[in-house]
């Protein structure tokens, strides 16, 4: 699954990164080192604009509500898609064939069980070179009594490489730039034309380590969530998973 990330570049780098097209002020004022980001937070995304087509940088509340859903709350149920359902799940379908965004991210943080699967010790998982990673996402827009539009998001899952299998069996769906082109692309919809780009990344590509469990508080935030650590043998926090099972994984 994914639950909680970090997104930890500056707005030139990211600007960079996925070629965006010049970005709003109010956009590159909300962009700060984040370290412990979590669902129902506001989150950074890219995607196709619908008025030129180019690349825009746009916040996104992480929990995606789709248009007919009575409440708001149910976004904090979809924070994952799996790439085995999305195409077919009625909160998911219209979003994966014409909305798709993705969610720039530092890397990923995943629990691991220990002894009687109660304990739990957080890792961090990254590109290797520090790369930014590009999360495949999907979006949408959300209506409320008031007629206030409210946009959401979900990270898209797939099953875990070997580098993640023995912390959790699945992993979010990471994007490699020749492929954002065709991510991003609203024309372009249907399961055949993007399974492609579901496969786990190599996991060559990827480093991991453990984390203090500082992590599991929201509430912390800060750099040193981000150093490497010796594993704790014994702790009373529980935390859930980034990539919780919720309604999807």
């Amino acid at each position: 699954m994914c639950g909680r990330y970090a997104l930890t570049i500056q707005p030139a780098e990211l600007s960079q990164r996925f070629l965006l097209r010049e970005t709003s002020e109010e956009f590159t004022t909300t962009l700060k080192p984040r370290f412990n980001i979590c669902p129902g937070q506001t989150v950074t995304a890219v995607r196709t604009s619908c008025k030129d087509r180019l690349r825009e940088g746009v916040n996104l509340s992480w929990g995606l509500v789709p248009p007919w859903a009575t409440t708001f709350k149910v976004g904090y149920k979809m924070i994952n898609a799996r790439k085995e359902s999305v195409a077919d799940k009625p909160a998911f379908r219209a979003a994966f064939n014409h909305r798709r965004c993705i969610i720039p991210a530092t890397g990923f943080y995943e629990w691991q069980n220990q002894g009687s699967g109660k304990l739990k010790q957080p890792f961090f998982f990254s590109l290797k070179g520090n790369e930014p990673m590009a999360l495949a996402g999907l979006w949408e827009r959300w209506q409320d009594s008031a007629g206030i539009n409210r946009e959401t998001c979900a990270i898209l899952t797939t099953s875990a490489n070997k580098i993640m299998q023995d912390v959790h069996h699945r992993m979010p769906v990471i994007l490699e730039e020749k492929s954002f082109d065709l991510w991003l692309d609203p024309t372009i919809a249907g399961r055949a034309r993007l399974k492609s780009l579901f496969h786990p990344i190599s996991p060559e590509k990827i480093s991991r380590f453990p984390v203090s469990k500082l992590v599991n508080n929201p509430k912390n935030d800060g750099p040193e969530l981000l150093k490497e650590v010796r594993p704790e043998p014994q702790s009373t926090c529980l935390q859930g998973s980034l990539f919780p099972d919720l309604d999807d994984d």
